[in-house]
């Protein structure tokens, strides 16, 4: 079974994070608390944090973090929109 590829920033919210998994976010806070991280579902997680708690969940998803410049391009695009 291929992986499924969900791009994230550097931080995420744990809401957020749970949406794009499209896991309950009380699973997330769950791992996250597990492995000793207290959080809401409105506090940030950093990247490394979120490919572990993905790791822990068994998701057969992979995150990729956006780069710099997908972000300046996606900011470009909607300013050209207007």
């Amino acid at each position: 079974m291929a992986l499924t590829t969900i791009e994230i920033g550097a931080t995420i919210t744990a809401g957020h994070l749970a949406e794009k998994l499209s896991v309950p976010v009380a699973t997330l806070i769950g791992e996250l608390f597990k492995s000793g991280i207290m959080i809401t579902v409105n506090e940030k997680v950093d990247f490394d944090t979120a490919q572990i708690i993905v790791g822990e969940l068994g998701l057969e998803i992979e995150l990729v973090k956006k780069t710099s410049q997908q972000s300046h391009s996606v900011k470009r695009e909607k300013t050209s929109k207007q």
